[in-house]
C-alpha cells in the first residue's frame, strides 16, 4: 500500500493544494494584520500575491501548488474566510 502511495504522489502529498492554499492564506493574513494604512493589502490584491509566489516567498508550501496558494493570499487579501474554514474533512 505504502509503495502505491509514494508511486502515485511521489514527494508530492495527496493534501499538497490544501496545504498551498493555507500557507498563502496564513501569508496574507499577517500582512493585513500589520497594514497600517491598507496599501499592502491593496498591492496585494493588485498582483503582489502571485509576485510573492513567483519570487519563492511563498516558501515549501506553495511548491505544492502554486496557484492554490496565490488564491488563498487572494482570499485573505479580500478578508474572505478561509475555503476550509468550519469543514469538516
Amino acid at each position: 500500500m505504502a509503495w502505491g502511495v509514494v508511486e502515485q504522489y511521489n514527494d508530492r502529498p495527496p493534501w499538497a493544494a490544501d496545504i498551498a492554499y493555507e500557507g498563502g492564506y496564513v501569508q496574507a493574513t499577517r500582512i493585513r494584520k500589520y497594514d497600517q494604512d491598507g496599501s499592502r493589502t491593496k498591492a496585494l490584491l493588485t498582483g503582489e500575491c502571485a509576485l510573492m509566489q513567483r519570487q519563492g516567498m511563498g516558501g515549501d508550501r506553495a511548491v505544492h501548488d502554486p496557484a492554490a496558494w496565490v488564491a488563498g493570499c487572494l482570499d485573505a487579501a479580500a478578508g474572505r474566510p478561509s475555503r476550509h474554514q468550519g469543514l469538516v474533512r
